[in-house]
Protein backbone atom coordinates (compact mmCIF):
# COMPACT_ATOMS: atom_id res chain seq x y z
CA UNK A 1 0.00 0.00 0.00
CA UNK A 2 2.97 2.80 0.78
CA UNK A 3 4.04 2.08 -2.54
CA UNK A 4 1.18 2.81 -4.41
CA UNK A 5 0.93 6.13 -2.51
CA UNK A 6 4.30 6.89 -3.16
CA UNK A 7 3.56 6.44 -7.19
CA UNK A 8 0.03 8.13 -6.72
CA UNK A 9 1.87 11.61 -5.77
CA UNK A 10 2.74 11.31 -9.53
CA UNK A 11 -0.22 12.31 -12.12
CA UNK A 12 1.03 10.01 -14.01
CA UNK A 13 -0.14 7.06 -12.01
CA UNK A 14 -3.51 8.47 -10.92
CA UNK A 15 -5.92 7.42 -13.42
CA UNK A 16 -4.65 3.79 -13.50
CA UNK A 17 -4.41 3.43 -9.58
CA UNK A 18 -7.96 4.92 -9.32
CA UNK A 19 -9.68 2.70 -12.62
CA UNK A 20 -7.91 -0.26 -10.82
CA UNK A 21 -9.49 0.19 -7.25
CA UNK A 22 -12.71 1.33 -8.80
CA UNK A 23 -12.91 -2.44 -10.63
CA UNK A 24 -11.49 -4.14 -7.26
CA UNK A 25 -14.50 -2.20 -5.46
CA UNK A 26 -16.96 -3.19 -8.44
CA UNK A 27 -15.93 -7.02 -7.71
CA UNK A 28 -16.27 -6.82 -3.73
CA UNK A 29 -19.91 -5.10 -4.17
CA UNK A 30 -20.39 -8.37 -7.11
CA UNK A 31 -19.93 -10.65 -4.17
CA UNK A 32 -21.61 -9.18 -1.31
CA UNK A 33 -25.10 -9.03 -3.95
CA UNK A 34 -24.62 -13.14 -4.90
CA UNK A 35 -23.19 -14.16 -1.89
CA UNK A 36 -26.07 -17.12 -0.44
CA UNK A 37 -24.13 -17.92 3.01
CA UNK A 38 -26.12 -17.30 6.00
CA UNK A 39 -24.80 -16.63 9.84
CA UNK A 40 -26.08 -15.18 12.84
CA UNK A 41 -25.46 -11.11 13.34
CA UNK A 42 -23.50 -11.69 16.33
CA UNK A 43 -20.61 -14.95 14.89
CA UNK A 44 -19.78 -12.86 11.77
CA UNK A 45 -16.94 -15.71 10.02
CA UNK A 46 -13.15 -14.08 9.82
CA UNK A 47 -13.20 -14.16 6.65
CA UNK A 48 -16.36 -11.33 6.08
CA UNK A 49 -14.91 -9.51 9.21
CA UNK A 50 -11.54 -9.46 6.89
CA UNK A 51 -13.14 -9.27 4.09
CA UNK A 52 -15.14 -6.13 5.49
CA UNK A 53 -11.93 -4.47 6.80
CA UNK A 54 -10.19 -4.74 2.78
CA UNK A 55 -13.19 -3.01 1.87
CA UNK A 56 -12.74 -0.06 3.60
CA UNK A 57 -9.43 0.90 2.84
CA UNK A 58 -9.88 0.39 -0.49
CA UNK A 59 -13.04 3.20 -0.53
CA UNK A 60 -10.59 5.42 1.64
CA UNK A 61 -7.22 5.19 -0.56
CA UNK A 62 -9.83 5.53 -3.53
CA UNK A 63 -11.21 8.41 -1.80
CA UNK A 64 -7.69 9.72 -1.34
CA UNK A 65 -6.31 8.93 -4.99
CA UNK A 66 -9.69 11.32 -6.36
CA UNK A 67 -9.17 14.10 -3.75
CA UNK A 68 -5.27 14.02 -5.05
CA UNK A 69 -6.25 13.88 -8.88
CA UNK A 70 -8.63 17.01 -8.02
CA UNK A 71 -5.61 18.73 -5.96
CA UNK A 72 -3.37 18.34 -9.70
CA UNK A 73 -6.42 19.61 -11.58
CA UNK A 74 -6.58 22.37 -9.26
CA UNK A 75 -3.18 23.49 -9.33
CA UNK A 76 -2.36 22.97 -13.46
CA UNK A 77 -5.42 25.29 -14.17
CA UNK A 78 -3.61 27.92 -11.38
CA UNK A 79 -0.82 27.46 -13.58
CA UNK A 80 -2.44 27.75 -16.80
CA UNK A 81 -4.89 30.50 -16.14
CA UNK A 82 -2.66 32.40 -13.92
CA UNK A 83 -3.05 35.78 -15.57
CA UNK A 84 -6.66 35.60 -15.76
CA UNK A 85 -7.14 34.37 -12.00
CA UNK A 86 -5.08 37.92 -11.53
CA UNK A 87 -7.38 39.99 -13.74
CA UNK A 88 -10.82 39.05 -12.35
CA UNK A 89 -8.79 39.16 -8.47
CA UNK A 90 -7.83 42.80 -9.89
CA UNK A 91 -11.23 43.14 -10.93
CA UNK A 92 -12.68 42.22 -7.43
CA UNK A 93 -10.71 44.65 -5.90
CA UNK A 94 -11.70 47.47 -7.79
CA UNK A 95 -15.41 46.80 -7.24
CA UNK A 96 -14.53 46.36 -3.31
CA UNK A 97 -12.88 49.69 -3.97
CA UNK A 98 -15.62 51.35 -5.57
CA UNK A 99 -18.11 50.11 -2.84
CA UNK A 100 -16.48 51.49 -0.24
CA UNK A 101 -16.37 55.01 -1.79
CA UNK A 102 -20.14 54.81 -2.17
CA UNK A 103 -20.23 53.94 1.36
CA UNK A 104 -18.40 57.17 2.39
CA UNK A 105 -20.27 58.76 0.09
CA UNK A 106 -23.27 57.88 1.93
CA UNK A 107 -21.99 58.29 4.80
CA UNK A 108 -21.22 61.86 4.21
CA UNK A 109 -24.79 62.62 2.90
CA UNK A 110 -27.51 60.23 5.50
CA UNK A 111 -30.21 61.15 2.82
CA UNK A 112 -28.36 59.72 0.20
CA UNK A 113 -28.42 56.51 2.32
CA UNK A 114 -31.31 56.05 3.40
CA UNK A 115 -34.75 58.03 1.56
CA UNK A 116 -38.10 57.80 2.79
CA UNK A 117 -39.81 55.06 1.04
CA UNK A 118 -42.58 57.24 0.07
CA UNK A 119 -40.02 59.85 -1.73
CA UNK A 120 -38.99 56.56 -4.06
CA UNK A 121 -41.70 57.01 -6.20
CA UNK A 122 -42.22 60.27 -6.27
CA UNK A 123 -38.93 61.36 -7.48
CA UNK A 124 -37.61 58.42 -9.58
CA UNK A 125 -39.61 59.68 -13.02
CA UNK A 126 -38.29 63.06 -12.86
CA UNK A 127 -35.21 62.80 -10.92
CA UNK A 128 -33.69 60.42 -13.10
CA UNK A 129 -32.96 61.96 -16.11
CA UNK A 130 -31.92 65.25 -13.91
CA UNK A 131 -29.14 62.96 -12.52
CA UNK A 132 -27.76 61.54 -16.11
CA UNK A 133 -28.27 64.81 -18.14
CA UNK A 134 -25.86 65.97 -14.81
CA UNK A 135 -23.51 63.12 -14.55
CA UNK A 136 -23.06 63.63 -18.71
CA UNK A 137 -21.95 66.85 -18.14
CA UNK A 138 -19.88 67.07 -15.53
CA UNK A 139 -17.64 64.10 -16.85
CA UNK A 140 -17.37 65.42 -20.27
CA UNK A 141 -16.52 69.05 -19.21
CA UNK A 142 -13.75 70.59 -16.84
CA UNK A 143 -10.94 68.19 -18.57
CA UNK A 144 -8.33 70.71 -16.89
CA UNK A 145 -9.20 69.22 -13.81
CA UNK A 146 -10.31 65.07 -14.48
CA UNK A 147 -7.00 65.10 -16.73
CA UNK A 148 -6.87 62.96 -19.76
CA UNK A 149 -9.80 59.86 -20.02
CA UNK A 150 -7.06 57.32 -20.31
CA UNK A 151 -3.93 57.30 -19.40
CA UNK A 152 -0.83 55.12 -18.38
CA UNK A 153 -2.48 54.84 -14.72
CA UNK A 154 -4.83 52.51 -15.84
CA UNK A 155 -8.59 52.05 -16.02
CA UNK A 156 -8.85 53.45 -12.61
CA UNK A 157 -8.63 56.89 -14.18
CA UNK A 158 -12.13 56.69 -15.53
CA UNK A 159 -13.56 55.89 -11.66
CA UNK A 160 -11.84 58.94 -10.45
CA UNK A 161 -13.41 60.61 -12.63
CA UNK A 162 -16.84 59.10 -11.77
CA UNK A 163 -15.85 59.30 -8.16
CA UNK A 164 -15.14 63.48 -8.47
CA UNK A 165 -18.37 64.24 -11.14
CA UNK A 166 -20.66 62.43 -8.45
CA UNK A 167 -19.08 64.25 -5.33
CA UNK A 168 -19.25 67.48 -7.43
CA UNK A 169 -22.91 66.54 -7.98
CA UNK A 170 -23.62 65.84 -4.70
CA UNK A 171 -21.91 69.64 -3.30
CA UNK A 172 -23.04 71.89 -5.94
CA UNK A 173 -25.75 74.39 -4.71
CA UNK A 174 -29.05 74.73 -6.63
CA UNK A 175 -30.99 77.73 -6.47
CA UNK A 176 -35.25 77.85 -5.36
CA UNK A 177 -36.64 79.68 -7.67
CA UNK A 178 -39.25 80.83 -4.85
CA UNK A 179 -36.99 81.98 -2.50
CA UNK A 180 -33.64 82.37 -4.57
CA UNK A 181 -32.05 80.84 -1.95
CA UNK A 182 -29.35 77.62 -2.56
CA UNK A 183 -29.20 74.45 -1.54
CA UNK A 184 -27.90 70.77 -1.85
CA UNK A 185 -29.03 68.55 -4.49
CA UNK A 186 -30.70 66.32 -2.02
CA UNK A 187 -32.52 68.91 -0.71
CA UNK A 188 -34.31 70.37 -3.41
CA UNK A 189 -37.18 69.30 -5.77
CA UNK A 190 -36.65 69.18 -9.48
CA UNK A 191 -39.53 69.67 -11.77
CA UNK A 192 -40.08 68.17 -15.10
CA UNK A 193 -39.82 71.74 -16.04
CA UNK A 194 -36.39 72.09 -14.77
CA UNK A 195 -37.23 74.67 -12.25
CA UNK A 196 -36.02 73.63 -8.81
CA UNK A 197 -38.07 74.14 -5.41
CA UNK A 198 -36.70 74.07 -2.02
CA UNK A 199 -39.35 71.89 0.54
CA UNK A 200 -40.92 75.53 1.66
CA UNK A 201 -41.63 77.00 -1.40
CA UNK A 202 -42.87 73.99 -3.00
CA UNK A 203 -45.11 73.40 -0.33
CA UNK A 204 -46.74 77.00 -0.54
CA UNK A 205 -46.90 76.54 -4.47
CA UNK A 206 -48.92 73.55 -4.34
CA UNK A 207 -51.32 75.20 -1.58
CA UNK A 208 -51.72 78.45 -3.05
CA UNK A 209 -55.08 77.59 -4.95
CA UNK A 210 -56.61 75.89 -1.96
CA UNK A 211 -55.63 78.89 0.35
CA UNK A 212 -56.87 81.35 -2.42
CA UNK A 213 -59.89 79.61 -3.06
CA UNK A 214 -58.37 79.45 -6.75
CA UNK A 215 -59.66 76.13 -7.77
CA UNK A 216 -59.15 76.67 -11.26
CA UNK A 217 -55.29 76.26 -10.86
CA UNK A 218 -55.72 72.62 -9.38
CA UNK A 219 -54.02 70.90 -10.27
CA UNK A 220 -50.92 72.94 -9.57
CA UNK A 221 -48.71 73.77 -13.02
CA UNK A 222 -45.43 74.89 -13.20
CA UNK A 223 -44.24 75.54 -17.21
CA UNK A 224 -47.81 74.60 -18.23
CA UNK A 225 -46.78 71.08 -16.82
CA UNK A 226 -48.77 69.12 -14.08
CA UNK A 227 -46.85 69.04 -10.45
CA UNK A 228 -46.54 65.11 -10.04
CA UNK A 229 -49.14 63.81 -7.13
CA UNK A 230 -46.17 61.60 -5.38
CA UNK A 231 -44.64 64.87 -5.21
CA UNK A 232 -47.53 66.45 -3.60
CA UNK A 233 -47.98 63.47 -1.15
CA UNK A 234 -43.85 63.71 -0.18
CA UNK A 235 -44.11 67.48 0.33
CA UNK A 236 -47.24 68.05 2.35
CA UNK A 237 -48.70 66.97 5.92
CA UNK A 238 -51.57 64.31 6.07
CA UNK A 239 -53.72 67.49 7.29
CA UNK A 240 -52.67 69.80 4.32
CA UNK A 241 -53.25 66.61 1.75
CA UNK A 242 -56.40 65.99 2.68
CA UNK A 243 -57.41 69.48 2.39
CA UNK A 244 -55.75 69.50 -1.04
CA UNK A 245 -57.65 66.93 -1.93
CA UNK A 246 -61.45 67.95 -0.65
CA UNK A 247 -60.17 71.18 -2.82
CA UNK A 248 -59.78 68.75 -5.94
CA UNK A 249 -63.37 67.09 -4.46
CA UNK A 250 -64.76 70.71 -4.80
CA UNK A 251 -63.25 71.34 -8.43
CA UNK A 252 -64.72 68.14 -9.50
CA UNK A 253 -68.17 68.64 -8.37
CA UNK A 254 -70.26 69.88 -10.90
CA UNK A 255 -73.84 71.33 -9.05
CA UNK A 256 -73.17 72.22 -5.82
CA UNK A 257 -74.31 75.23 -3.17
CA UNK A 258 -72.82 76.97 -0.98
CA UNK A 259 -73.51 78.01 3.01
CA UNK A 260 -72.53 81.09 4.59
CA UNK A 261 -72.47 79.48 7.77
CA UNK A 262 -71.95 75.42 7.11
CA UNK A 263 -70.07 73.27 9.34
CA UNK A 264 -66.79 72.39 7.95
CA UNK A 265 -66.42 69.21 6.34
CA UNK A 266 -69.76 67.90 8.34
CA UNK A 267 -72.07 67.09 5.34
CA UNK A 268 -74.43 64.33 5.83
CA UNK A 269 -75.41 64.03 2.40
CA UNK A 270 -73.71 64.92 -0.86
CA UNK A 271 -74.26 64.49 -4.59
CA UNK A 272 -71.56 63.93 -6.74
CA UNK A 273 -72.07 64.73 -10.53
CA UNK A 274 -75.69 62.80 -9.98
CA UNK A 275 -74.61 60.40 -7.54
CA UNK A 276 -75.62 60.67 -4.03
CA UNK A 277 -72.85 60.06 -1.64
CA UNK A 278 -73.54 58.79 2.48
CA UNK A 279 -72.17 60.41 5.13
CA UNK A 280 -69.18 61.95 2.75
CA UNK A 281 -66.71 64.31 3.76
CA UNK A 282 -67.35 67.99 1.60
CA UNK A 283 -65.03 71.14 2.56
CA UNK A 284 -66.45 73.98 4.51
CA UNK A 285 -69.02 75.77 3.06
CA UNK A 286 -70.18 73.17 0.20
CA UNK A 287 -73.77 71.26 -0.12
CA UNK A 288 -73.61 69.62 -3.74
CA UNK A 289 -76.84 69.00 -4.95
Amino acid sequence: MATVAAQAAHPGYLDDEITALTLQLEEFNYREETKKAKYPVNDIPDLEVAYASYLNEIEAHLSFLRDVKLAHSIANAVDTDAQAIAEATQENQQAQDDHSMAVQMSAEDPELEAPPPYTQEGRTDFIEDEVVRRLAALLTSDDDIYGPPQSDAGPSISYQRQAVALDKLAQEAHQCVGCTDEFRWADITHLKCDHKYCEACLKKFIMAPVVDRELALLPPRCCDTAVPFPVIVRTLTEAELDEFQHAELEKATRDKTYFANAAPNSVTDVELNGQPLVNAAAPSGLRAI
